[in-house]
């Protein structure tokens, strides 16, 4: 949404996997360290995205974004690591950090996500792996597999850094080493590495990093179960009163944490 629009649209999935009404999205501030999140063919100049055993290219798909175009990445006939790699950013030691990319099948099914320096992320050997026909994730330790709209996966892979130092962001075809097999493209969009244990909702960047800010929600229609009277301010100072605020159809209940800040206006307690 752009700024000063409240996002009171989102879904999550609940204990069955069903897409049920989030309400009202507030987050705190989060950062995307990967550059040139939607450029992923490459064509800045400057903190591009390459490519290892493969080509790329803007395909006639949208983006999950309904505005943009994915890209398709297609693996060549040699027997390697079929993958797309970001710029290199900086990561620091015992920060757990999670990557997240959205991916959708286009020839091949099965995607490969992964944050790469073995002398940081050692256990890097255990890939993020998801399987977009069946969408779920065949191996590695909390990683998440979520569905958007027209087929489209948002996929996620976390972990900590053993060590301070720069790493990238790898996305490929593929499981494994393998014999590529030059129908077996995937559609990518999106990039985002952030510190968190979690992916927050996607950041876009350009040839610079990028944060967003946390969100902050204010009510302007706010009344008062009923009138409170004192004799003294220091009586009011330790008074709770029951206050309600009209939420419609924007908060939900079992997720979250909802924080009231109330102050003086004019000299009355809210």
């Amino acid at each position: 949404a752009a700024s000063g629009v409240a996002r009171d649209n989102t879904y999550l999935h609940d204990a069955d996997g069903k897409l049920v009404k989030n309400g009202l999205l507030i987050e705190g501030s989060a950062p995307n360290y990967v550059r040139n999140s939607q450029a992923l063919d490459g064509s800045p100049s400057v903190n591009r995205w390459t490519t290892r055993s493969t080509t790329i290219s803007t395909s006639n798909v949208l983006a999950p974004d309904n505005t943009n175009f994915g890209y398709i990445l297609t693996p060549t006939s040699d027997s390697n690591w079929h993958q797309l790699i970001s710029s290199a950013f900086s990561v620091d030691i015992n920060v757990v950090y999670t990557a997240s990319i959205y991916a959708k099948a286009a020839g091949s099914s099965i995607v490969r996500l992964t944050l790469e320096n073995a002398g940081i992320f050692p256990d890097i050997a255990n890939h993020a792996v998801f399987d977009l026909s069946s969408g779920i994730v065949i191996s590695g330790r909390g990683a998440t597999i979520s569905p958007m709209t027209n087929g489209w996966y948002r996929l996620t892979a976390t972990y900590t850094a053993k060590a301070s130092g720069s790493a990238t962001m790898a996305c490929g075809v593929g499981a494994t080493l393998s014999v590529g097999v030059v129908s077996d493209g995937i559609l990518l969009w999106g990039g985002q590495t952030e510190n968190s244990s979690s992916a927050s909702s996607y950041v876009p960047t350009t040839t610079g990093q990028a944060t967003r800010a946390a969100d902050v929600f204010t009510a302007n229609s706010v009344t008062r179960a009923a009138d409170v009277t004192t004799s003294s301010s220091a009586t009011r100072a330790n008074e709770s009163v029951n206050s309600t605020i009209e939420s419609g159809g924007w908060f939900y209940h079992n997720e979250g944490t909802f924080t009231v800040t109330a102050k003086h206006i004019n000299g009355s307690y809210l």
